[in-house]
């Protein structure tokens, strides 16, 4: 029984310290990505298909909007 209990501590120390240096890596790479995207010609592509991703990106879909509004349809501001 000692035994699974500490390989059940472990597992959550791991999967703390997982999501901890993926969020990290996350945060640490926004610019990058904004440099991408602005620099990208496929900026159309890009807006359509954040806008079909659902709530937790919904707010990417704005951002990127934001950032090249004129390369953004009338249809994309609408949805």
């Amino acid at each position: 029984a000692l035994f699974i209990r500490l390989i059940n501590t472990f597992s959550y120390l791991f999967i703390i310290f997982s999501s901890y240096a993926i969020i990290q890596w996350f945060f640490s790479s926004i610019g990058t990505m904004y440099d991408l995207f602005e620099a990208s010609d496929y900026q159309f592509l890009i807006n359509l298909i954040l806008s079909f991703i659902p709530y937790p990106f919904s707010s990417s879909f704005l951002i990127s909007l934001f950032i090249a509004p004129n390369q953004a349809s009338l249809h994309l501001w609408i949805s």
